[in-house]
C-alpha cells in the first residue's frame, strides 16, 4: 500500500502559490472562473475551516510525510488544485493503508483533503489581500475561511511549523 505524497506534506509554504478557484482549478485571486458539477460534499465554498481542523490535519500530514520518509514506495500522488477535489478524495479513500492512518491520526480522507484544499485557497487569496489592498476575494470562494486565516495566521503558522510542515 501507498501513503499519500502531495507537496502541501513537503512544503506547504510552497503550496500556497497554487491555490483552488471556485470550480477547484488553480488561479490568481483576482481571476473569475466558470462552476462546473460537483459534489456538494466536497464543495470548498461550503467547507469551513476551524482550529480544530487545521490541527487534525497538520498531526495526519506529519504521520504521513514520517511514514512517506520510512517507506518512500508508499507514496501515491494527489494534485490538489489540479483536479476536483472529489476526485483528490476518492484517490485517498482508495488507499486502505492512508486511510487508516488518516483516521489514526483523527481524521477522515474528505475532511484530510477539504481541510488542506480549503486552508490552500484561503491562504492564497488571503496573501493576495495582503499583497494589494484593492484586491477582493473572488466570487465562489469562502470568505469566512479567508477572514479564519487572516485572523488565526500566527496560530497556524505555529501548528504547521509544529508538524514540521513549514520553516
Amino acid at each position: 500500500m501507498k501513503a499519500l505524497h502531495s507537496s502541501a506534506l513537503i512544503g506547504l509554504g510552497g503550496m500556497l502559490l497554487s491555490g483552488c478557484g471556485p470550480d477547484d482549478k488553480p488561479v490568481a485571486a483576482a481571476d473569475t472562473t466558470t462552476t462546473i458539477v460537483r459534489d456538494a460534499t466536497s464543495d470548498l465554498r461550503t467547507y469551513t475551516l476551524d482550529m480544530d481542523k487545521m490541527r487534525r490535519y497538520a498531526a495526519a500530514a506529519k504521520a504521513l510525510d514520517e511514514e512517506s520518509q520510512r517507506n518512500p514506495s508508499l507514496v501515491i500522488d494527489v494534485n490538489i488544485g489540479k483536479e476536483p477535489v472529489s476526485e483528490s478524495i476518492a484517490t485517498v479513500e482508495r488507499n486502505d493503508f492512508v486511510t487508516d492512518l488518516l483516521k489514526r491520526a483523527g481524521t477522515t480522507p474528505r475532511d484530510f483533503v477539504m481541510t488542506m484544499a480549503a486552508y490552500l485557497q484561503a491562504a492564497t487569496t488571503s496573501a493576495a489581500l495582503d499583497a494589494n489592498p484593492n484586491a477582493r476575494i473572488p466570487a465562489g470562494q469562502n470568505a469566512d475561511n479567508v477572514e479564519f486565516v487572516r485572523a488565526r495566521r500566527a496560530e497556524i503558522d505555529k501548528v504547521m511549523k509544529d508538524a514540521g510542515l513549514t520553516p
